[in-house]
């Protein structure tokens, strides 16, 4: 939105307690509830821009070829027993590691 259209929080806040010293209690309620309409309403277009960019980017993943999907995963290597020994000879193991 551009600026120019929209007040600050501090300029409706000085609107609505202007308002609200010749307010009634409910109609002060009914001003509380539809500043926090608004509220919700901004969050939830938020979020729906951001659920939308979401998916875009799931889709151009997918459809890049850039997804994990049919990649399997990286096995370790398996070290030999000659392999393992030499490890332990030269301290690369530890007591931790012969128990995993």
């Amino acid at each position: 939105m551009p600026e120019e259209e929209t007040k600050t929080e501090e300029e409706e806040e000085e609107e609505i307690e202007g308002e609200e010293a010749d307010m009634a209690s409910p109609s002060k309620m009914i001003t509380e509830a539809n500043k926090a309409a608004k509220r919700l309403e901004a969050a939830n277009q938020t979020q729906e821009k951001l659920i939308q960019r979401q998916e875009r980017l799931l889709v151009e993943s997918k459809l890049g070829g850039r997804s994990q999907g049919g990649i399997p995963p990286v096995e370790p290597k398996v070290d030999t027993d000659e392999e393992f020994a030499d490890k332990v000879l030269r301290g690369e193991v530890t007591a931790e590691d012969l128990f995993k």
